[in-house]
């Protein structure tokens, strides 16, 4: 290619021939065109070498034109698949009218594979008043290395006296092969660029579908993405859903996707009818690149949306059950959907399928979580209540049994005669047995529902809970509290006070702490509880969670909150709970 590209520009420089004989000022004119043809096939030369898009390279090419071929005006055509399409002009504002008053000859100019010039006879007087006469007309085929015409190069009006010539033929011959490799490398150009960006986005719509998105969210993103893909200018995607009268499923729909945006455009299609029944029907792909005359069009995508083109591709699951649809529409029919098209956008449809159900399956989850998590916090509500209503009755009624018995004791005491021995001791041991019997059934209705939590608040019961055990154990408890809220839910006073028993519990048992510091702060989130202590720690990696620190967990849990564990050997432990308010 290179070898005949010299050949020509030689050829084309020769033909310039000087006559012999003949006025100074012509041989002068002849050198000066000489050195003009050469340094704008130099220059297209350069234009070729430079890594133009499509679009640049045509319009630097048509202005280069005029210049090798000397003429007033240039259109340069690229052959399309549905026929010769106009792709730059110098200037650029004569193009279309150029266009459209040569295009006969531009086409029969495609069977042909050499140049020709056309001499346009003018009838007219007064035709050269037309800003576009045309006296002459050279068209140049471009010819690709497998030897098909692939565009054309054609000039009007040639700026030299005696018109077109030979000698530029062959100029333009060299510029067209130059152009034409120019054109191949900036379509593979063009396509590389085209896969660096599929591939941006395959991966873009890879982790979009890897997320935990609604099977909503999942349709629309492919439909998004796959817009992209094939350049396509809008769509729409749906589900199968049962139509709820013999048991039978129709499409749904609820947007229309154009210009980067989601339109409201609600729809349900029973099996046959308009492109998304069809494929709910045969479940098979439907690509019509002739949508206003489709049988199966819908007027109103038409009417709005200028729909001239659609490929519809269904949603399966792995077990071949319908799920939905997507489907892709273009406005401009110069590039048609194909059937590898179709190919691609199913494979997207299958990895969008495992994404929906998955996404159908975590739905799934969270509900039975959700039911699993209601049906924890009744449990420990109705505990709760038991436990309040048994501290109740070993308070008041057990309680006042062993009153009576003291009573019982005092007079039976009174009653005894002083000489009987050892009757009067043993009645004392028996009355500090009763005594002691009701300080630990005090204590143990304390412990069950301490009274103090109901009638004086969070922060009277944990001092209460700190003071007991600072008593019991050894402890200097720091107590730090935020202004809480008047009104607090009555799950959320309960849990606090719980996981602070647990964590105090925890200590006391395994910790071998000397000081604990408990705060409660007012976060924007909620609440914040944090318990820590100076003891010797532990790698919680090293150790399985014992039931109280499950305990606190899913005392967090049910309200919505969480637990984060810090603790380190020799240096103490940190438990912080983030409860919500609502």
């Amino acid at each position: 290619m290179v070898n005949s590209q010299m050949a020509l520009l030689h050829d084309a420089v020769v033909d310039i021939q000087t006559p012999s004989e003949g006025p100074a000022e012509d041989l002068s004119a002849i050198l000066e065109r000489r050195n003009e043809v050469l340094e704008s096939l130099h220059a297209s030369a350069h234009l070729a070498m430079n890594e133009l898009d499509t679009r640049e390279l045509c319009t630097s090419f048509a202005r280069a034109s005029t210049k090798v071929a000397c003429a007033q005006h240039a259109i340069l055509c690229l052959r399309e698949p549905d026929g010769l399409a106009l792709r730059a002009a110098y200037p650029e504002e004569s193009g279309d009218i150029l266009f459209a008053r040569h295009r006969n000859l531009l086409v029969k100019a495609l069977q042909r594979h050499r140049a020709h010039i056309h001499s346009l006879a003018v009838e007219r007087p007064d035709a050269y008043l037309d800003p576009f006469y045309a006296s002459s007309l050279l068209i140049v085929p471009v010819i690709d290395h497998q030897r098909q015409v692939v565009g054309l190069i054609a000039t009007q009006n040639s700026l030299s006296p005696s018109g077109f010539c030979d000698s530029d033929i062959r100029a333009l011959e060299t510029m067209a092969l130059q152009f034409s490799t120019a054109l191949s490398r900036s379509k593979l150009f063009d396509r590389l660029q085209d896969w660096s960006q599929s591939l941006e986005m395959l991966l873009a719509f890879n982790t979009a579908i890897n997320q935990h998105l609604t099977p909503n969210e999942l349709v629309n993103r492919l439909v998004e993405n796959a817009t992209n893909f094939l350049k396509a200018d809008g769509g729409m995607a749906g589900f199968a859903i049962p139509s709820g009268q013999d048991g039978g499923l129709v499409m749904a729909s609820e947007a229309f996707y154009s210009q980067g945006k989601w339109h409201p455009l609600p729809r349900r299609w029973l099996p046959k009818e308009g492109v998304p029944g069809s494929v709910l029907e045969t479940e098979f792909v439907y690509l019509s690149n002739n949508y206003p005359v489709d049988p199966a069009a819908d007027p109103e995508l038409i009417a709005r949306f200028n729909v001239q083109q659609v490929l519809c591709v269904p949603i399966k699951d792995v077990a071949g059950k319908m799920l939905g649809f997507f489907a892709l529409y273009k406005i401009d029919r110069s590039t048609p959907f194909t059937w590898q098209d179709a190919a691609f956008l199913e494979t997207l449809g299958n990895s969008t399928a495992v994404a929906i159900q998955n996404a159908q399956l975590l739905k799934t989850l969270e509900l039975k979580n959700y039911e699993i998590r209601a049906l924890s916090i009744g449990h420990v509500h109705h505990l709760e209540e038991e436990r309040r209503q048994i501290a109740r009755e070993l308070h008041d009624e057990a309680g006042q049994v062993l009153v009576g018995i003291q009573l019982g004791l005092q007079v039976l005491a009174r009653k005894v005669p002083a000489d009987v021995d050892g009757l009067a001791a043993e009645l004392d041991r028996i009355r500090k047995l009763v005594n002691e019997s009701g300080t630990q059934l005090r204590d143990l209705a304390r412990n069950l529902r301490p009274p103090t939590l109901d009638k004086l608040g969070l922060v009277v019961a944990i001092q209460q809970l700190a003071d007991e055990y600072e008593r019991h154990s050894n402890l200097a408890i720091a107590l730090h509290f935020d202004p809480l809220p008047d009104i607090m839910p009555e799950p959320i006073r309960t849990s606090l006070y719980r996981i602070v028993q647990e964590a105090l519990t925890n200590v006391a048992k395994h910790g071998g702490a000397s000081s604990v510091a408990i705060r409660i702060s007012v976060v924007p989130q909620g609440l914040k509880l944090s318990v820590q202590d100076n003891g010797r720690g532990f790698d919680p990696n090293d150790v399985h969670s014992g039931l109280g620190l499950l305990g606190m967990k899913e005392r967090a849990g049910m309200l919505g909150g969480q637990l984060e564990l810090q603790s380190k050997r020799g240096v103490g432990t940190t438990i912080c709970i983030s409860i919500p308010l609502r």
